[in-house]
């Protein structure tokens, strides 16, 4: 899990997700509302995809974060 701040000053926590075809996605959920957003991360594997997380450089966190669609 990863904590940032967007570029309006909200703060989100980011978390790996498998939907039920296996698909990994980063959820993104904002800490000061009930906004949730997803996208889909490039690994195949549940760890893969919480080291791909855990590595990315805060920069391209929040370019994921702005290509992020509503999640429900």
């Amino acid at each position: 899990m990863r904590k940032l701040v967007d570029r309006e000053g909200h703060r989100w926590e980011a978390a790996v997700a498998f939907g039920s075809y296996g698909e990994a996605r980063v959820i993104f959920s904002r800490m000061d509302g009930d906004e949730l957003r997803s996208v889909a991360a490039a690994s195949e594997t549940q760890r893969e995809a919480e080291q791909e997380l855990a590595g990315l450089a805060d920069e391209t966190l929040l370019e994921r974060l702005e290509k992020a669609e509503p999640w429900e």
